[in-house]
């Protein structure tokens, strides 16, 4: 019992153990590396972006393998922190289980929702883009409605996306919503108060992808209807992103507005 209590825990490593460790580790470092350098690189337009796309996929392939290594390392290891690769490999795998399980709730998200990228309150007569267009002309995403399919899906993923109505006048609205995108961190195109239309671009927190709304003001009888439309300018599915970005909208004025 005294040897055995003797016994260091290197003595005890598989020498495989450490060598699949380590190959965890070499995989997490550039997985790790490829995802950080995907947002960043296609916002700063470094990295077009089917390139930013398939770096970040690549990165997300390198953690999985760094997952399965680092865990079969420890595994013919039973565990035990025998130098300090092992004791870098949970930490390895740690961070590959928090990468791949936000990586997995993109990718079921991306198969519950439609294939589509062009939400608006009003999909019978959904404002137009006007001021916006210049900015659109290399876009892959064209700037015209697709139609009743898209309405269609819409309706069946999104039926709380509906024309926006206030008692307030519509010079008031239209402030109000003015100064709600721009708090938002809208970049503003133009904000036409006689026409009551507002246009700006949203650009996405990783990937820097750009993203185009219009918002369209008019008073009718005794309301203000406010439609808004949101629309990505690469991708064919959002993933939501249209969606929650004229939800947070909406709330946003509705609770401003009942101040």
């Amino acid at each position: 019992m005294e040897q055995s209590a003797n016994i260091k825990p290197d003595s005890v490593s598989s020498p495989w153990g450490t060598r699949f460790c380590i190959a965890g580790i070499l995989a997490a470092d550039a997985g790790l590396m490829a995802i950080l350098v995907a947002g960043p690189g296609h916002r700063l337009e470094l990295l077009g972006t089917q390139t930013a796309i398939l770096v970040y996929a690549v990165g997300n392939v390198a953690i999985l393998i760094s997952v399965i290594s680092a865990g079969v390392g420890l595994v013919l290891n039973r565990g035990r922190p025998g130098n300090a690769w092992f004791r870098w490999s949970w930490g390895a795998i740690a961070v590959g289980v928090t990468l791949l399980t936000n990586s997995a709730l993109i990718m079921i998200s991306a198969s519950t929702l439609p294939a589509i990228h062009d939400i608006s309150t009003d999909t019978q007569q959904p404002p137009a883009f006007e001021s916006v267009l210049p900015l659109r002309v290399d876009a892959p995403n064209p700037p015209g409605y697709a139609g009743a399919e898209v309405a269609d899906k819409q309706l069946a993923a999104y039926p709380d996306i509906t024309t926006m109505k206030f008692a307030e006048s519509a010079d008031t609205v239209f402030r109000a919503a003015t100064r709600i995108a721009e708090d938002l961190g809208w970049d503003l195109i133009v904000a036409d108060a006689d026409a009551g239309r507002i246009e700006a671009t949203d650009t996405t927190f990783w990937f820097g992808f750009k993203d185009d709304v219009v918002i369209r003001i008019r008073s009718r009888s005794e309301i203000t209807a406010l439609d808004i439309r949101s629309k990505s300018r690469v991708g064919m599915s959002d993933i939501g992103t249209n969606a929650k970005r004229i939800r947070l909208f909406r709330d946003q004025l509705s609770s401003s507005l009942s101040d």
